[in-house]
């Protein structure tokens, strides 16, 4: 009988269906978007969910989030990103958080939407699977709606 027992991938069903470990990280001053300016968010294994908040002192400001750099970085026509935008009925210290996203991914991707963002904090539970298990999630792979 061999020893060599396969390891948990990107599909193993079981890593999903239990809590995650949590992940916490916070980032101060996120840079606008432009070309290499994106600010990468790397996991130290495949998430099982994620959630980012954001507080700016500017009202009605923007963080764009995506899986690729290019996706964040890309122009509004062609844009692969989705938009967290500070409540401005908060008051001083706008802040707004996004709902709980089942995703697995490796990594995300920020960047202000028109200008820095003060304050970004972001949230994951992660899985057992190894990043090294996984699949890169890119437009260069065949992945739609990335960047």
């Amino acid at each position: 009988m061999s020893l060599a027992w396969p390891n948990q991938n990107w599909n193993f069903v079981p890593a999903y269906e239990i809590s995650g470990v949590p992940w916490v990280k916070s980032y101060t001053d996120v840079p606008a978007a432009a070309a290499d300016t994106a600010t990468e968010i790397a996991f130290s294994a495949v998430t099982r969910w994620v959630t980012v908040s954001i507080q700016d002192a500017v009202a009605d400001s923007a963080l764009r989030i995506g899986f690729t750099a290019l996706g964040v970085e890309s122009e509004d026509s062609q844009a692969n990103y989705f938009l967290l935008w500070s409540d401005a009925s908060s008051g001083t210290g706008q802040s707004a958080q996004t709902v709980r996203f089942e995703v697995r991914c490796q990594k995300l991707f920020i960047a202000g939407h028109e200008g820095v963002i003060d304050n970004v904090s972001v949230m994951a539970g992660l899985t057992t699977v190894n990043i090294s298990n996984s699949l890169m999630v890119t437009g260069s792979n065949n992945f739609e709606g990335v960047g």
